[in-house]
Formats: structure tokens, sequence, C-alpha cells
């Protein structure tokens, strides 16, 4: 019968397995940062997943955690947790799901999915010792998953994920596929506007990233910001601040990280390390030509036009708007800066009630206003004073256009 056992095992999990694989396992966590045990699953395939009424357990069958009625979307995680209070702690904002009420083995155990009808769907049986990663075990890694596809019974399919791991997000062996840019620098404010320094990262990749413990230096090797527990949404943007006081006053409603506790120079590096070490991105910009002026105290940032250009080169930078567009899409974005050039301004900036236009215009023309994130909140036409006290307080942007030409993106703060 044995033989035969192992055959029908090896038939049913490799059949199933490619519908949802076990990806990432926290059996023992540093000392320093206890989340509790975990572990992830993932759904490689393209179609959503009734995983409703799944069993998870460990070596010992009387150890039976039931997943409750849910689906895995298509390309998605799911995070089981010993402890749901601890790991919330540990990684706010990741979704997950538990108590397990049970622990995993640190000196070696099994993780078994089963489907509803108690098929076994994947099996995992690690260890502590070589050849499985050692850096699992109470040294502050994961277990993860190198490759989806790979046969995860296996130790040589598994490496030591990031430290701390990265639950709900992509493992880190697909780091160098993902596209983490510095997106833009504010490095000498004006003196009427005065945020501090801050620059601006961006995910221009189609999946979350854990990007905790990741580092920003400038050209100063003991200058270091380590960034806090953070998962940096798919197209999504963060800003980090050399002083969060500052930029909370002159950015309201922007979320933000800081202090970084150094400042960038005239002429200065930019540089991002995520938690290995390794480079992601680096800047090395200056204040003088062929580098944008307009950064250096006159109001404006350096910019990136294009998320995929080659950031390294003075030509894919440009001038951004004035006081820059922290959290929100570049300039480049939302206006043609060619046409910016109209004598309209708006007032008072920051705004509490009302909002005037100075200047002339000449026929009908469109007052379009977006919030942060790029969504429109509301148009009127051909009106010189527009009521905005209705608005949350935040950072918006008004575009002015005529004869559906844009001519001109200006910026305000609700206060």
């Amino acid at each position: 019968m044995k033989p035969y056992f192992c055959f029908l095992l090896f038939l049913t999990a490799s059949s199933l397995k490619a519908q949802v694989v076990i990806n990432e396992i926290n059996y023992n966590s540093i000392d320093t940062f206890d989340p509790g045990d975990w572990i992830e699953l993932y759904n490689p395939t393209n179609n959503n997943i009734n995983i409703s009424n799944w069993t998870i357990k460990d070596e010992d069958d009387t150890h039976v955690y039931t997943l409750p009625s849910m689906i895995l979307s298509a390309n998605a995680y799911l995070i089981i947790t010993e402890d749901s209070s601890k790991f919330a702690a540990a990684f706010p904002g990741v979704n997950h799901i538990g108590d397990l009420g049970y622990g995993l083995g640190g000196g070696g155990d099994q993780v078994r999915l089963f489907n509803s009808n108690n098929s076994l769907i994947d099996f995992v049986e690690y260890d502590d010792k070589n050849p499985w990663p050692e850096c699992a075990d109470g040294n502050g890694g994961t277990l993860e998953l190198i490759n989806h596809n790979s046969d995860n019974t296996i130790a040589s399919s598994w490496q030591c994920g990031i430290t701390n791991g990265s639950p709900g997000t992509i493992n880190s062996g697909g780091l160098t596929n993902l596209n983490i840019v510095i997106n833009e620098i504010n490095y000498n404010a004006s003196e009427g506007f005065d945020s501090d320094d801050w620059i601006e990262l961006y995910n221009a990749s189609n999946n979350n990233v854990n990007i905790s413990n990741w580092i920003i230096k400038d050209n100063d090797d003991t200058h270091i910001y380590t960034i806090p527990n953070q998962i940096l949404a798919a197209n999504g943007y963060i800003v980090i601040t050399k002083d969060a006081s500052k930029f909370s006053a002159a950015f309201p409603g922007v979320p933000h990280l800081g202090d970084l506790e150094f400042g960038f120079g005239g002429g200065d590096q930019v540089r991002l390390f995520d938690n290995s070490d390794n480079l992601i991105d680096i800047v090395t910009y200056d204040d003088k030509d062929p580098w944008p002026l307009c950064a250096d105290g006159s109001g404006a940032t350096l910019e990136l036009i294009n998320p995929e250009s080659d950031n390294t080169l003075p030509e894919s930078w440009q001038c951004g708007l004035t006081h820059g567009s922290p959290g929100a899409l570049n300039g480049s974005g939302l206006s043609n800066l060619k046409n910016n050039l109209i004598n309209i301004e708006i007032f008072p900036n920051p705004v509490k009630h009302k909002l005037g236009l100075s200047g002339e215009l000449k026929g009908d023309f469109l007052i379009t206003i977006y919030d942060v994130s790029a969504k429109k909140i509301l148009s009127i036409k051909n009106s010189y004073v527009i009521d905005v006290s209705h608005l949350k307080k935040g950072f918006y942007f008004l575009n002015l256009s005529s004869k559906n030409k844009l001519l001109k993106t200006l910026k305000f703060i609700k206060q």
C-alpha cells in the first residue's frame, strides 16, 4: 500500500498544485520583530478561486484551520496568521485572516492545504537545517518560494525572504523585475513656500511591494533613513520628508514619512536601497545646466517626465509644477507644460471658502479640479470665482482649458 499511497499523493498534489500554492512561511520570527507565525497562499492563475472551507494543517491532523467563505482573486495573496493581533501590529494595513489556533514548528514541520473535499492541494515539509534556508529560523527572514511554478516540496525551490518577510505582496525574488523609481525631488524650496526637502518614490509596477526597512541615502553614506513597515501599493506614491511638520503645514492631507534628519544639497545624490542593501535606484542631480534650474529655490521641483525613462539622465527630468506634486501624478501627466505660460493665477492660496482667478480670458473656458489621486472633483464654466468650501482639507490641482485645449495647471491647498 505504501507505493500506491505515494503515487496517489503525487498525482493529487501535482494535478491541483497550479491552483493555489504555499508561497511564504514565517515559522520562527526574530525576537525584535514578532508578528507570530504566518503563511502566505498565492493564486498564480488568471481566475478567481473559491477557497471557502478549505483547510490548513501542520503535521498534526488535529491541528485544523478552516478558511471562511471567501474568494482568492486571480494573482492575489492571502495571509493566514497564528495571532491576528500580533500580525496587525507588525504589518498594519496588510490584509490577513486567522487565528490559526496553532503554531508552526521551529525545528521543522509541515504546511498542508486541502480543498473543501479534503483533497490535498499543496504540501510543504520544511526543516530548519541545511539544505533548507536557515535564515528563517529566528534570524529575521522567512521561507520564500523562488518561483511559484517550481516544486515547492524540495529545499532548493526556497530562499531567504527579505527581513521580516513580504506578506501580501510579491516575493523578494521578483523585486528586480519591479520598477520602484525616484520620481520627484524637492531639494531647495522657495522662501515663500518652504515645505523643506522631500523626495517621492513611485511604484510603476502592477504589484504591491513591501519596502519595509529599505534605505534612503544622499551622497554621504552616514546619512541613512530607514523606511518603517510599509507596503507601496501598485502604481502608488510615497513621500519621504526631511521635516514632517513643515511638510504637513505646506501640504495638509498628503500622506508622508519622515523625518529624514538630513537634507539634499544643490548638487547631490538620492539613493534607494532594499533591505538587503541592493541598490534599487540612484539619481545624481545638479543645480546647473543641463539639469532644470527651476528646482533651485524658484518654487518648482525636479520631476521625472516618464517613470520608464532613465532617471540618471538630466533630459529625463523637467520643472515640476510650482511647489511640486507630492503623492500625486507628476505635472507632465496632467498638462502640457509648454501651454502653461498664460498669465492667470489663483488667490487666495491656501483657501478656505472661495477661490478666485486673476487675469483675463477671452471666450468660454472650463475649470476642472482634481484631487491628489487625479480624481475629478468638480467642473465649472466661465467663472472667475469657485466655491471650494465643501472640499476636504488637502492638496488639489486646477486645470484651466478652452476649446478642449488645456491652457494651464495650477495647484492650491484647501484649509
